[in-house]
């Protein structure tokens, strides 16, 4: 399996990178998995068409990164909401018959422009709640080797 995250800016703060590349560690056997930093966009002010244009420049460097033959999840509060288990079954399900690259987008804190949405095969939220996007990361990555270790049949899991 190989796993790409592609996410808009760069990780600041030193826990995050340090449990990002733990988990990414503890992933080597079976998966592969890149993370692909996409610059983020600078902006002045907020209004709609500067979001709109902020989104969409973002968007043009996130799918000029996402490699060919990849099913692509955008994570969006507004997708599916998976439990652990389900998101291992769906990974394991696809691997199955025949999907082994899977891209993982991360947005900026405005999102992802209509674009990425409309090349996603599938939209998947984290939670409900709202988090910041570098936290996003280590929770998706988290949950990306939950899900491997549960295919595996390992006790991480419990």
């Amino acid at each position: 399996m190989q796993i790409d995250i592609i996410a808009v800016g760069k990780i600041k703060e030193n826990w995050l990178k340090q449990g990002i590349a733990e988990y990414t560690k503890r992933m080597r056997q079976g998966v592969s998995i890149k993370i692909h930093e996409v610059q983020e966009e600078s902006i002045l002010g907020h209004s709609d068409k500067e979001i709109m244009q902020l989104l969409h420049v973002e968007g043009e460097r996130i799918i000029k990164a996402i490699p060919k033959q990849s099913l692509i999840f955008s994570l969006s509060i507004e997708g599916k909401v998976y439990t652990s288990e389900e998101l291992s079954d769906k990974l394991n399900t696809l691997c199955v018959k025949g999907n082994s690259r899977f891209s993982f987008i991360i947005g900026s804190s405005f999102g992802l422009s209509q674009k990425v949405y409309d090349i996603s095969h599938e939209r998947l939220s984290l939670s409900s709640m709202t988090f910041p996007h570098q936290l996003c990361r280590l929770i998706l990555i988290e949950q990306l080797y939950r899900a491997h270790t549960i295919i595996s049949g390992k006790t991480y899991h419990k």
